[in-house]
């Protein structure tokens, strides 16, 4: 059986996780700051985002020496997307 992993360790969707991935963590905004609780919420997705998330999980983990949870990548991601809708929201205010 054949390894679908580099010699980097890394599988295909854990190294186009990780390049699709800002490199510095983004700032909540001004509402959100302070606002760390996290709360819980079951969700269905799509599986092939699963298995990205569960990919990204484990290469971040391993590159930032610290544990990353998917609910630190699902986190900063609705950053972006939340920061995303504020500009549109704003621009369509104009």
């Amino acid at each position: 059986m054949k390894s679908n992993q580099n010699p980097d360790g890394l599988g295909s969707l854990a190294r186009e996780a990780l390049s699709s991935v800002s490199a510095s963590p983004v700032k909540p905004s001004a509402a959100d700051e302070g606002s760390n609780e996290r709360q819980n919420k079951t969700i269905r997705i799509r599986k092939s985002f699963n298995e990205r998330l569960r990919d990204a999980t484990h290469a971040h983990s391993k590159a930032q020496s610290k544990k990353v949870t998917e609910s630190d990548i699902i986190d900063e991601a609705l950053v972006d997307w939340f920061a995303k809708q504020d500009r549109l929201n704003e621009k369509s205010k104009k």
